[in-house]
């Protein structure tokens, strides 16, 4: 056969290089070899690995539901395992909001997490908004061998010298990456994670100077 059509149930990903196409709006898919992919069909066969065609496929469509079983339960490991983390990190709320400081009359929160990502740092840097009111907040921390940053800065605050996105922006050019957002919240990210103390350092001199 030149073409061997096999409709599938199931969503599956790429094998070996086939062609595969989803129906829309069903999950039916569809899977064409091309010539060369056929050739490699009748290879199998001819080694004796594989009795038919049909049987190939079959061993493929399995690999592949195998393969999507295995990444969503990859996914569901790794969810829980960021769920836990933000458990783990807001249960130190209480240390992180007593490392607060005034700089220039402002009370000001910066601070380098650790280990976390943008969403553990929003939460951290609202949660802290909450509990302090008028206030300055900046949090750092190595996400994956990169960094990430977040801002807020409560409205009264804001100023041309002192606002989110240039706080991001300071801190961002020192460990190599970049970011923005609002006047009251933003986000940036870097490279270099060894420099993430020394990138909140030149954040607490602008609101020294702002």
């Amino acid at each position: 056969l030149d073409l061997l059509l096999v409709q599938i149930w199931c969503i599956i990903t790429p094998y070996r290089g086939f062609y595969w196409q989803r129906s829309k709006p069903m999950t039916r898919q569809s899977i064409s070899f091309t010539e060369p992919n056929d050739e490699w069909l009748k290879a199998q066969i001819d080694s004796k690995e594989y009795g038919s065609k049909s049987e190939i496929v079959n061993d493929l469509i399995r690999k592949a539901r195998k393969a999507e079983q295995e990444k969503e339960v990859q996914k569901a490991a790794e969810k829980e395992a960021q769920k836990q983390q933000l458990n783990d990190t807001l249960k130190k709320m209480d240390d992180f909001l007593a490392q607060k400081e005034n700089l220039n009359g402002k009370t000001s929160l910066v601070l380098n997490l650790g280990k976390a990502n943008h969403d553990i740092l929003r939460t951290v840097a609202n949660s802290a908004v909450n509990a302090l009111g008028e206030a300055v907040i900046v949090l750092g921390a190595e996400d994956n061998g990169k960094v990430a940053l977040v801002a807020r800065v409560t409205e009264t605050l804001i100023s041309d010298k002192l606002n989110a996105g240039l706080l991001v922006k300071t801190a961002a050019q020192i460990v190599g990456g970049g970011g923005g957002g609002k006047p009251d919240q933003a986000q940036a990210g870097g490279k270099d994670p060894g420099k993430i103390d020394e990138s909140l350092a030149a954040v607490k001199e602008l609101i020294r100077q702002s």
